[in-house]
């Protein structure tokens, strides 16, 4: 595994390599305090047959954070950008949360870049409206967002002190937090692992806004749908899967057990073997047409 910075779209966002050959799986993160490094535990798993790849959203993880340009325009321009910098003409993209929600608008935007989408509870429901995760107002959201309370640590070595007392007993993501320590400065000095809420409340003034009823239409490529067992709205995403399917060629939807959002520190076995399935099926449905 490789990190690095590259120059993609104007910004300078943190690129993790887990492997060089193979067709490409650009792998996109949750949001949040959450970066790249949620896939470390699912990667090996498809190291030996594709080039695994993924990068910090802008604003989070090691990846700038600038005051402004977090739109769905500007957030699939990037993944447009980190492909076109690494010469990569078509990826199999895999999405959890939001870096799914991103994947989904931009395998509507930009069909003939994509070889697959996987949604890992993602790319499913809108945030707000009918049938929306949530009941509150846009204007809601984002005043929650906009009064968060940021906390402040004096180092790196204050926040792991902290943190790791505060979040006891620790699950698997909060240790990978703590591990990893991704910190950004905060506004009245000192440094804080969430973002700020200038960001945040773009952030979530563009998830507000998505509509993913408008993008399966438009979407081309295989798509697997892989909505959390015991998440909520739970039916609900199972009709909507349904309405999303009818645009496409060629999907499939499969729930793991057990499964929660983020389910990528405790059940990356389950997920990776449901998706090297997927994609075993449909290279040989590919293969079986091409004869």
């Amino acid at each position: 595994m490789q990190k690095r910075q590259i120059e993609a779209n104007g910004i300078q966002l943190m690129l993790t390599e887990f492997s060089e050959q193979g067709e490409p799986m650009l792998l996109l993160h949750p949001g949040g305090i959450l970066a790249s490094f949620v896939w470390q535990d699912i990667a090996p798993y498809f190291q030996k047959e594709y080039r695994v790849f993924a990068f910090d959203l802008r604003g989070h993880g090691e990846s700038l954070a600038p005051r402004h340009g977090y739109s769905m325009d500007q957030q699939t321009s990037d993944i447009l950008a980190v492909l076109d910098e690494l010469g990569i003409e078509q990826a199999h993209l895999v999405g959890n949360s939001l870096g799914g929600d991103i994947a989904t608008h931009f395998a509507a935007k930009h069909p003939e870049r994509m070889l697959s989408l996987i949604n890992i509870d993602s790319g499913i429901i809108n945030y707000i409206g009918e049938n929306g995760e949530v009941s509150e107002s846009k204007a809601e959201i984002l005043e929650k967002r906009a009064n968060r309370k940021v906390p402040v640590y004096a180092s790196p070595e204050d926040f792991v002190q902290q943190a790791t007392a505060d979040w006891a007993p620790l699950d698997p993501m909060s240790a990978a937090i703590i591990e990893h320590k991704i910190l950004r400065p905060a506004s009245e000095g000192g440094l804080t692992y969430v973002q700020l809420p200038e960001v945040g409340v773009q952030v979530m003034d563009m998830v507000c806004d998505m509509r993913f009823e408008t993008c399966y239409p438009q979407i081309t490529c295989p798509v697997l749908f892989m909505p959390a067992a015991k998440e909520d709205n739970f039916d609900t995403k199972l009709l909507l899967i349904e309405g999303h399917a009818k645009h496409l060629s060629c999907s499939k939807t499969v729930v793991i057990p057990e499964s929660t959002h983020i389910p990528l520190f405790d059940q990356s076995q389950e997920y990776a073997e449901a998706i090297q399935q997927f994609l075993t099926e449909v290279k040989a449905a590919q293969k079986n047409l091409a004869q």
